[in-house]
């Protein structure tokens, strides 16, 4: 457990800065918005910026993985580190996360101040009250989080598949090709299985309420809100992260061969 700590200590001191820069950027984008907004009286701007925001967090833990394997690929130090790379991996994991929930946390809290300073309640159609927006903002930040870490795990597979794959001369200066064949083999059946009717039907047995979207208008001086809700299936969301779960001890066995990055 303190070898755990150690790991995470490091990662979080190798990546601190990165995370300021992002809070940095983040504040000055939402006052530069807000600015705009109250000087044009276009309160879209603001509203379009926090969406941009929010959605930037699709890829905001791939993002941090990325860095993370550039500095390893140049230090080498996953061959000589007695930890097993699980624990290697999931310790840069566990920080990014950390910092994807505290950034999307601060991004709520923000979005939830700046709606309720422009829109009342009565001026939001589609829901009865503000409270009737906590569901499906709360699943909106799983939803990102999910993703990001999905994501996160086909990167972490495709980078340690591309230096595996440099181990065998013939093959070395074709191994984007190979990576590129199997993603579009994989997507290919994945395509092939979603038109299969009875496999589609299953896939979409159960489902839960999360928020779809919204529209702005703006009539007689006054601005009001669509905001709709849409089905999300459970199953795909099982079977993803089932998926991911399967990529990450893939990827590290490979790294526990001592693959030269």
């Amino acid at each position: 457990m303190d070898s755990f700590s150690g790991l995470l200590r490091k990662d979080y001191h190798l990546s601190k800065s990165w995370m300021l820069t992002w809070f940095i950027f983040m504040l000055l984008i939402l006052f530069l918005a807000f600015g705009v907004s109250e000087y044009t009286d276009q309160r879209l701007v603001v509203f379009a910026a926090l969406m941009i925001l929010g959605f930037t967090h699709l890829w905001f833990i791939p993002g941090i993985m990325m860095s993370y394997l550039r500095v390893e690929a140049k230090t080498q130090l996953w061959l000589h580190n007695p930890q097993s790379t699980k624990v290697l991996i999931l310790s840069k994991v566990a920080i990014a996360l950390m910092y994807q929930i505290i950034s999307q946390l601060f991004l709520t809290v923000a979005g939830l101040l700046i709606l309720n300073y422009y829109l009342t309640p009565d001026m939001i159609n589609g829901i009865s009250g503000m409270g009737h927006l906590a569901k499906p903002i709360f699943l909106l930040n799983i939803f990102l989080i999910a993703f990001s870490l999905y994501v996160t795990c086909w990167i972490l597979f495709y980078w340690t598949v591309y230096h595996a794959l440099g181990k065998y001369p013939r093959i070395k200066r074709m191994r984007w090709l190979v990576l590129l064949l199997f993603f579009i083999v994989w997507n290919s059946l994945e395509s092939l299985f979603l038109r299969i009717s009875l496999f589609k039907q299953w896939l979409y047995t159960w489902k839960i309420q999360a928020l779809g979207g919204g529209s702005f208008h703006y009539e007689n001086n006054q601005w009001t809100t669509e905001v709709s809700t849409t089905m999300i299936p459970i199953i795909p969301f099982i079977l993803y992260t089932v998926l991911g779960i399967c990529l990450f001890y893939l990827s590290s066995w490979l790294l526990d061969k001592k693959v030269e990055v």
